[in-house]
């Protein structure tokens, strides 16, 4: 994972209130994750970040359209998300290494990518889509035996512990 210097909110010289940021979603967004599933979008992204002397809160609002690849057909679609999440950074007791600044861009593709679907189908597809309820394969289905198959004794004796 590359990183990008136009995604790093500065912190050390923060005042302690309330600090808002907009950062924009694009293709060379997608560019910085090279193992990502997504590779074009675009959108928007505000950010509300509150200092205080004991934590930082980063309240994200992330709007864009991603073209994603429908697993059934292999077409390009248009997929819009809006996600609202909230990060929380508490300083600690022990003594760490803490950076003047905090790059947001893999917490922007996190958000992102758990709002894109597992299955990820084209619109054209979604009302043929076969009924959630329907059964295609269960372990459950036991074999019925007929009185004219023989049964080996050693499963007779065990028949009768059910009664």
């Amino acid at each position: 994972m590359r990183t990008s210097e136009k995604y790093r909110i500065d912190i050390f010289k923060l005042s302690n209130e309330t600090h808002d940021y907009d950062f924009d979603i694009d293709n060379d967004f997608f560019d910085l994750f090279e193992f990502s599933d997504i590779k074009e979008g675009s959108g928007s992204c505000h950010v509300t970040l509150a200092k205080s002397p004991s934590m930082i809160t980063m309240d994200f609002n992330i709007e864009a359209g991603l073209v994603l690849t429908c697993d059934r057909s292999l077409d390009n679609f248009d997929y819009p998300i809006q996600v609202n999440e909230q990060i929380m950074f508490k300083y600690g007791d022990e003594e760490a290494d803490l950076s003047e600044s905090v790059n947001i861009s893999h917490y922007l593709f996190e958000m992102i990518s758990v709002a894109v679907p597992m299955k990820k189908l084209h619109p054209r597809f979604e009302e043929s889509e076969e009924s959630e309820d329907e059964i295609i394969y269960s372990s459950d289905n036991q074999q019925e035996t007929t009185d004219d198959e023989p049964i080996d004794p050693r499963w007779n004796a065990l028949k009768d512990l059910n009664k």
